[in-house]
């Protein structure tokens, strides 16, 4: 059995040259030590490395023997300096693989055959949305005056009026004058 005082650790390697240069703010560090939190992982440390592929090896292999738990974010997509892939490769001491699309159609597959709750059916349009989001959250000023116009034209619920009736009623508490009245 586990010992239920041991603290289960993480390290998260921020990989990338636009990272250190201030081009690209990261967004990564808050969520994941936030979920790692939820799970019961402490996240210990966090190194920020350019897109040099030995300092990627030296900041692997230097936190997965402090640590129970290894992250990675940035540094992989099609870019001049995609190297993370080899890097992390070269660190654990394994061959890269790559796969086609066409590997996987049998586990998408399966996901859409048991998806109950019919989370990929729209999945297209979450990922569209989150786009937006991201793009509007990046507009401070207009994400505010969204969120506010947004809150102001929630407009009156049902059970707003319910609460007023009960508090007048059966609590007999005072309430402003439009509890009851509909806003």
């Amino acid at each position: 059995m586990a010992d239920p005082k041991r603290i289960w650790t993480a390290a998260l390697i921020v990989i990338g040259d636009e990272i250190l240069s201030g081009r690209t703010l990261d967004k990564n560090i808050a969520q994941i030590a936030s979920w790692l939190q939820v799970q019961g992982i402490r996240l210990a440390e966090v190194r920020v490395v350019p897109d040099v592929e030995d300092r990627i090896v030296e900041a692997v292999n230097a936190l997965r023997m402090r640590n129970d738990y290894l992250f990675t974010t940035g540094g992989i997509g099609p870019t001049h300096d995609d190297i993370t892939v080899d890097a992390i490769a070269r660190a654990l001491g394994v061959p890269v693989k790559l796969y086609r699309v066409s590997d996987y159609a049998g586990l998408v597959e399966a996901l859409r055959a048991n998806d109950w709750f019919m989370v990929l059916n729209d999945f297209e349009s979450y990922r569209q949305a989150q786009r937006r989001i991201d793009s509007l959250w990046a507009e401070q000023g207009k994400w505010w005056r969204m969120s506010v116009t947004n809150t102001a034209h929630c407009g009156w619920f049902s059970a707003d009026r319910a609460i007023g009736e009960y508090a007048e009623r059966i609590w007999h508490v005072p309430t402003s004058p439009d509890t009851t009245a509909g806003g």
